[in-house]
């Protein structure tokens, strides 16, 4: 049934699945027989489970500040790149609306944020915004 679905999607928008890139996870309910014969109807690979799906975690654990520090992190680290070039006004605001904010704003389209993960982003890109330190 699922491979006919696929056939019909593939003729109906004229995309193709490409099942070599393609891989599954069952739940913990699921008999191993049951993996074993989709995978082989389907020619996927089975995993154990994704660690993430269009750059969002599939399992969420408990603490969702942990989850989201990466985020925080990815910022931090392309503004410190950032900060190493002198840039004018117009780009520091090209650079965090096209770039920095996307991130997050793509994460909260399905997930609610923590507020203490939010506020440390803002005052990354505040820091960066407002200026640079004698050092940097």
């Amino acid at each position: 049934m699922v491979k006919q679905i696929i056939h019909d999607y593939s003729c109906a928008s004229g995309q193709s699945v490409n099942l070599s890139k393609s891989s599954i996870s069952f739940g913990k309910n699921t008999p191993r027989t049951i993996h074993s014969t989709i995978s082989t109807i389907l020619h996927i690979s089975v995993v154990e489970s994704h660690d993430k799906y269009l750059g969002l975690p599939t399992n969420i654990p408990r603490s969702k500040k942990q989850m989201f520090n990466q985020i925080k992190n990815q910022i931090q680290h392309k503004v410190a790149g950032w900060k190493e070039q002198l840039l004018s006004t117009g780009g520091k605001e090209v650079l965090m609306k096209a770039v920095a904010t996307t991130s997050p704003v793509y994460a909260m389209t399905y997930f609610r944020i923590p507020r203490s993960v939010c506020q440390s982003i803002n005052s990354l890109m505040g820091n960066f915004w407002w200026g640079q330190k004698q050092d940097e």
